[in-house]
């Protein structure tokens, strides 16, 4: 895939975005955790937080999967904005997230901005910085068990 086409980029990135969602939505840790590459640096407006372990990204994935359940949300849906190619491993790309809960949208929608990377043959989402989170969702989720 050559570095210099944007749709191979966005198709990744989607592509990426779905299987999260796919392994959150069946809570199955054992892939979500392939997805992404340790450390993991996330960023909102108000925090930064570098998830340094599997045990962090797995308390942040229960508290992501228990959040969902606790406001009788159904489902995160993504969408890729842009991707680029900044070099042929690397993507940087935006996405919006909806919330959807029994088929309506639950809160404002939010802007991520996201590096991947492609390490041993698969992508992986090395850093994610969230804006717009007007109900400070995201940093609910990310504070949880933060030491």
């Amino acid at each position: 895939m050559s570095c210099k086409d944007p749709d191979a980029a966005m198709v990744i990135y989607q592509k990426l975005l779905d299987r999260i969602a796919q392994a959150m939505e069946t809570q199955r840790f054992d892939l979500y955790q392939t997805y992404f590459a340790l450390p993991q640096t996330i960023e909102t407006f108000g925090n930064r937080r570098v998830i340094a372990d599997v045990n962090e990204l797995r308390q942040i994935f229960d508290t992501l999967c228990a959040k969902l359940d606790d406001d009788g949300n159904s489902s995160m849906i993504r969408h890729c904005i842009s991707a680029e190619f900044t070099d042929g491993t690397t993507i940087h790309g935006s996405h919006e997230t909806r919330i959807i809960g029994h088929g309506v949208q639950i809160n404002a929608s939010y802007l991520a901005y996201s590096v991947l990377r492609l390490e041993q043959g698969d992508w992986r989402v090395v850093s994610s910085q969230y804006a717009d989170v007007a109900d400070s969702f995201v940093d609910e989720v990310f504070d949880h068990g933060k030491s």
